[in-house]
């Protein structure tokens, strides 16, 4: 199959207690890390937590809210060629949150038929260090609703300090999108 650099918007991400644990930290010092170091906007998100892990999850007000804006600014600039086979897919999907439909999209996000709009579980992790332990970081596992799959395999080596800077200047240029706060380039493969 390969990895592939992909963009998506960040749906879920999960930690799991034993690392939180591991290196001494709670829920506070994880969100603020989060916040800091990774730029999630820890307010877009439902946190619930259970023994085993602490679970983020988009809110489903914010996505409904700002899906259609963000995703009608957001396509155009991605899929420049008019003639891209992807343009029939992620018109469906515009057509369809634009008549207000949006759980039929969501299921079309869990159903992976669509290449422009699909649950990605495939992401490669996030770390960050937290905590009082010295040299240990915390994983961050994310769903990933998938934007855009880059074209040809690539190699990931190195590639972290790429994904932030783009995050970093797509969230400027989105700056009038709020859901764009959630936006994530990524490994996926």
């Amino acid at each position: 199959m390969g990895r592939f650099l992909a963009i998506g918007l960040i749906y879920e991400a999960d930690v799991f207690r034993d690392e939180m644990n591991s290196v001494k930290a709670d829920i506070a010092d994880v969100t603020a890390e989060m916040q800091k170091s990774l730029g999630y906007d820890i307010a877009m998100y439902d946190v619930v937590e259970s023994n085993d892990f602490v679970e983020f999850t988009l809110k489903k007000e914010i996505l409904h809210t700002n899906l259609y804006s963000f995703l009608k600014e957001f396509y155009p600039i991605i899929y420049s060629d008019k003639s891209s086979v992807y343009s029939e897919e992620y018109q469906k999907i515009l057509d369809l949150l634009e008549t207000d439909k949006f759980d039929e999209c969501m299921n079309i996000a869990k159903s992976r038929s669509n290449m422009t709009f699909r649950f990605d579980s495939y992401a490669e992790p996030q770390f960050m260090h937290v905590g009082e332990v010295f040299r240990k970081s915390i994983t961050i596992q994310t769903e990933i609703i998938n934007l855009y799959y880059g074209y040809g395999k690539i190699v990931t080596e190195g590639i972290n300090d790429i994904e932030r800077i783009f995050e970093h200047f797509a969230r400027k240029a989105l700056k009038n999108q709020p859901i764009a706060q959630t936006l994530r380039l990524y490994v996926s493969g």
